[in-house]
């Protein structure tokens, strides 16, 4: 006996924005519609339904859907079309300006993406949806860290709700557990279940069969799998199951077609798992965090836990109204290291504070103190650059633990490593220049040389420019106290030659 199928959400504009940044062409646009409506795919999502509001981040048409997009959209596609809104981005008004805007018979579906702790403002914005007469869905994140409170809440969830979707943020679900997990939420109200799966573990195919066979009703899928990080339920391959299990009739020819225009995106994104993101999912984090963070050289795959380890406190006192000289990785730092020692040889008081280990064997002023940052695996790649022999006056700056993980603290620098006596400000990001410039003004520097800030070239990676912006907006914070680089630089910021100062 075949088993019933579910609906079939098709998300890929709206997921696979994540690496458009919500532009596609008109072209791929029309191929995607003419293949949709040819497949046995019940709803299509198409972006996002933002506020206008200026973020001073450019994001394409799919993440704000104008007016004109959305009648594109009408015209060129025959299923009921769905968009997603953000809880946490939109207060009552905004979404009834929001939903104002939408021509009447344009969308079908509006889905809420709700974090545990907005459930009840969800709940209020998913009644006013309904008044507007469209279909809502409650997408629950973070399904793997779901607490008995997040069950109990369900008590609560509207009655008019169309569906209620176990969303794993994470791809950190097990098979083994959504029978539980379906049990759980049926008793706590009898909202349509629906499930997004995410790759990580490439079992989001595993988790949704099992969602369909435990009776969820409707499954979310994308061409390819393109979607956030490690990506999604490919629905190639969730309408070919469906075909062998439940008779659903697919035109593979069609498929196919569609199939191949997205490839030619994957292969400029690639998108798909990789350890960073498996690292991620059985642990629960985030992935675009985590695999960002991995190639910026912050975070070891390795540390789960943060064990209990504790260092003295530096003193501040020992920084006070001294100069401070920071060494990032960049080649300028080795290029002019001659004059760098120079100048440290004649300034004996100046204190080294390494950003990164890259430099450090260039560095080597005999009496000035050197402080390195140690985060994530950083410890361990300065233990290969210094062959485990550290130069003299050399300490260890144990930098703010990243996802509750533990930072590498070398053995060289066991017993002359410090922590830092409070916390920082994360709104520049986790980055160890933010926390370079926060301590100097705390620790009140006299004033912060800077060197081996290159900036990246034209063909730089995804990081490296994340890196290189992130860095500029710090400099733009901090012009408060003199800070200025020696050696070249593409940043925008005050500088002088190091030849000028020996």
């Amino acid at each position: 006996m075949t088993q019933q199928k579910s609906c079939i959400l098709d998300c890929t504009l709206r997921d696979g924005g994540y690496y458009t940044n919500w532009d596609y062409s008109e072209e791929l646009l029309k191929h995607y519609f003419q293949a949709v409506n040819n497949l046995p795919i019940d709803y299509v999502e198409i972006g996002y339904l933002n506020s206008r509001i200026s973020n001073n981040i450019y994001h394409g048409a799919f993440y704000y859907l104008p007016s004109f997009i959305l009648e594109f959209c009408k015209a060129h596609c025959e299923k009921k079309l769905a968009v997603m809104l953000d809880v946490k981005k939109t207060s009552m008004k905004q979404l009834d300006d929001a939903l104002k805007r939408i021509a009447p018979d344009t969308i079908a579906l509006v889905r809420l993406a709700v974090k545990p702790e907005d459930f009840q403002q969800a709940c209020k914005l998913a009644i006013r949806i309904k008044s507007y007469g469209f279909e809502v869905a409650f997408n629950l994140m973070y399904a793997s860290k779901w607490n008995e409170e997040c069950y109990e809440n369900l008590q609560s969830l509207p009655e008019e709700i169309d569906y209620f979707y176990i969303v794993d943020s994470y791809g950190s679900l097990y098979p083994d557990e959504i029978p539980l997990m379906l049990q759980k939420i049926k008793a706590k109200t009898s909202v349509k279940i629906g499930f997004h799966g995410h790759n990580n573990l490439e079992l989001a195919l595993s988790n949704s069969l099992t969602s369909w066979t435990n009776g969820a009703a409707i499954i979310d899928s994308t061409i390819l799998g393109m979607g956030r990080g490690a990506g999604n339920l490919k629905t190639e391959l969730w309408l070919s199951i469906l075909h062998s299990k439940a008779s659903l009739n697919v035109d593979f020819d069609t498929l196919f077609s569609v199939c191949s225009e997205f490839e030619k995106l994957k292969n400029e994104f690639k998108w798909g798992t990789n350890l960073p993101y498996i690292v991620s999912g059985i642990r629960s984090l985030p992935q675009d965090t985590v695999s960002s963070q991995v190639r910026k050289r912050y975070f070891s795959l390795n540390s789960e836990v943060v064990e209990n380890i504790s260092f003295p406190q530096v003193n501040s006192e020992d920084f006070k109204n001294k100069s401070v000289l920071l060494v990032g990785g960049g080649k300028t730092a080795m290029m002019h290291s001659e004059a760098i020692n120079q100048f440290l040889n004649q300034n004996k008081a100046c204190i080294i504070v390494f950003a990164s280990s890259r430099n450090v064997p260039s560095i080597q002023a005999r009496d000035n103190l050197k402080f390195h940052f140690l985060a994530g695996n950083e410890g361990k790649r300065l233990e290969n650059v210094v062959e485990g022999k550290f130069p003299s006056n050399s300490f260890g700056l144990n930098a703010p633990t990243y996802f509750q993980t533990q930072n590498h603290i070398p053995e060289g620098l066991r017993t002359t490593t410090y922590d830092l006596p409070f916390h920082f400000d994360e709104s520049f990001g986790r980055s160890i220049t933010a926390i370079i410039f926060q301590l100097s003004e705390l620790f009140e520097f006299k004033d912060l040389i800077i060197t081996g800030y290159d900036g990246y070239g034209i063909h730089s990676t995804q990081e490296e420019t994340e890196l290189f912006y992130e860095n500029q907006r710090i400099f733009d914070q901090y012009l408060k106290r003199e800070f200025y680089s020696i050696t070249p630089t593409q940043y925008d910021m005050p500088q002088k030659s190091v030849y000028s100062l020996i």
